[in-house]
């Protein structure tokens, strides 16, 4: 029981942390949209665009493929992948490289 228990609650926070922070469009293509996160919290040992594990660096950069099942939001209204534009701060609900919802607020 403590077993599936402490599964439970890893699974709950990787869900949890499946939803970003916002973040800064920087590249929008016909099937993906590319995300920045600057002052990302890090490790005790800090570089700035991270060089290893243990330095993790306080900048983030990840390209998420998007499909017709993505649900994309600008100001509260659904939207097409082609409003989306660089500079525009975005949240991206995701499952590992997959958005699932990207919300430009």
């Amino acid at each position: 029981m403590k077993n599936i228990v402490s599964t439970l609650c890893l699974l709950l926070a990787s869900a949890a942390l499946a939803i970003a922070a916002p973040g800064t469009i920087t590249k929008v293509t016909s099937n993906s949209v590319t995300v920045h996160w600057s002052n990302v919290p890090a490790a005790p040992a800090v570089s700035h665009h991270g060089m290893a594990e243990p330095y993790l660096g306080t900048s983030r950069e990840s390209t998420f493929t998007v499909a017709p099942t993505t649900v994309i939001t600008v100001h509260g209204k659904k939207a097409s992948l082609g409003s989306l534009q660089t500079g525009m701060t975005v949240k991206v609900a995701h499952h590992g490289l997959m958005a699932d919802r990207l919300d430009v607020p």
